[in-house]
């Protein structure tokens, strides 16, 4: 090779290395500037919150029993990166409390119910006379030897099962069900439990509660979308008091109502009453208001944004209210802006006060942190008028922890208890209960962060009182 060729090669080279270097630099510069964007306009859709101080000691907190589910299965993070941190010897919990709550000695039974944390905060109801808890599994357990499971919303283990507790004895029966039962309602009479279904051809399921016994008495109902196709999954079922409709929410957008009509050989038809409401994209379960004039859901806001990036990029949910017409005629009577990820919410023995548990972006793992959201849960503090079926909103409150997704209020409604998946610092410590006081004494409602906190098995998720 000539002197001239090699020189020629040698400016090659260098124009080549260059030209690789280059477009590196302009390549990191745009994951930067992406990377950059997203936290920017991620935290500029958030609702405003820091973390509320402690300001009063609990109220005292009344009723007969307090009710905590836990899926010791996976840390909260797991959603995202499959990463389960299973806590050797922790099962899947059903932790009943004595009431009025002794904080500092909590007197307390712990018992084996298999459920998942997999689906809207709706997996659990409680016979009218306090005396048994229905569950459904919604997806089966994970062996402890598994470390990881990708796609554990996507292909979760299939669950089957309906448990029913005494919560006298602490004893459990199990019963077949059908896949993945995700949510479940107690007819007000106890006559029937409706529970909802991801498997085609069976996706509402209405049991007797006399014959739980007996598979050939349950009835199974396909049904149709808005726009015919078969339903994926059914998102919610709710008995309206008089136990005379059902409402059922339809892959996680729609609403539909049905009449609930009992022939004289005890089988059961169904009505649809009115035309499918289309609420959003991403609507959570819901529940009547006590005078069954209207139903309440939240719209949670992750498919607003297709794929993954919508639980990074996700605005602000809402709170729903409908009229509820037996004749039909349902409308949307208000829609108010509340926290990020409003899966869960309590609502107060009259129906006039809403609190969203908010869980934010605290699902994201240790890895995404940096994004604005991942560091606290808020709680929305709403009013409602059963008149009008206006929601209002009143303030947001901030606090720690990871994928809060329930709270309830007291029997007598001044003391709210919110259950807490996992800390974020030391992620195989228990779960605990977080307890804030409920303040009416002013012109607006408003909430107190007490000092009070209750230790259950890490993955709590549900929470309920027995007046």
């Amino acid at each position: 090779m000539s002197d001239n060729e090699s020189v020629n090669k040698y400016k090659e080279s260098r124009k080549y290395s260059h030209y690789i270097f280059t477009t590196l630099l302009v390549l990191i510069g745009l994951v930067v500037v992406l990377v950059s964007v997203i936290y920017v306009y991620s935290g500029s859709l958030l609702n405003p919150v820091s973390s509320t101080p402690v300001t009063s000691s609990v109220n005292s907190f009344d009723g007969d029993a307090l009710l905590v589910l836990s899926d010791a299965d996976m840390v909260g993070t797991a959603y995202a990166n499959g990463v389960l941190m299973q806590v050797p010897d922790d099962v899947d919990t059903l932790t009943t409390f004595d009431l009025p709550l002794n904080f500092e000695s909590p007197v307390m039974q712990e018992t084996y119910v298999s459920n998942s944390v997999t689906s809207w905060p709706q997996v659990m109801d409680i016979s009218l006379d306090g005396n048994r808890a229905y569950i459904v599994e919604t997806a089966g357990e994970v062996e402890d030897t598994v470390e990881v499971y990708p796609n554990i919303i996507a292909n979760p283990p299939t669950g089957r099962i309906l448990t029913v507790v005494d919560l006298n004895t602490q004893e459990t029966t199990t019963y077949d069900v059908a896949d993945n039962p995700v949510h479940l309602s107690l007819h007000p009479r106890e006559q029937f439990v409706a529970i909802g279904t991801e498997e085609a051809g069976k996706q509402l399921a209405i049991l007797p509660v006399v014959t739980l016994d007996d598979s050939s008495t349950y009835q199974y109902f396909s049904l149709n979308d808005s726009a015919g196709e078969p339903v994926q999954e059914v998102t919610s079922v709710d008995w309206h008091p008089s136990g005379d409709y059902l409402a059922v929410g339809i892959n996680r957008r729609e609403l539909v109502f049905f009449q609930v009509i009992l022939d004289d050989d005890g089988q059961i038809n169904l009505q649809q009453i009115g035309d499918y409401l289309i609420l959003g994209n991403s609507i959570s379960y819901g529940e009547f208001t006590a005078d069954g004039n209207h139903y309440l859901t939240t719209e949670i806001n992750w498919e607003a944004i297709s794929g993954q990036l919508g639980f990074i990029l996700n605005p602000r949910g809402e709170m729903i209210a409908i009229k509820f017409d037996e004749d039909g005629n349902h409308t949307v009577t208000s829609r108010v802006e509340v926290g990020q990820s409003p899966e869960g919410f309590a609502v107060n023995s009259d129906s006039t006060i809403i609190v969203t548990v908010d869980m934010r972006r605290t699902y994201l793992p240790d890895a995404l942190t940096f994004i604005p959201g991942s560091d606290l849960n808020s709680l929305t503090l709403l009013t409602f008028d059963n008149a009008t079926g206006e929601l209002t909103w009143v303030n947001d409150y901030g606090f720690e922890g990871v994928l809060p997704e329930h709270a309830t209020f007291d029997a007598d409604d001044d003391a709210l208890a919110v259950v807490i998946y996992n800390e974020r610092e030391n992620p195989m410590n228990p779960g605990y209960i977080e307890f804030w006081n409920v303040n009416t004494d002013g012109e607006e409602p408003f909430l107190e962060r007490t000092d009070q906190q209750i230790q259950v098995v890490r993955g709590a998720h549900f929470i309920e009182v027995i007046p």
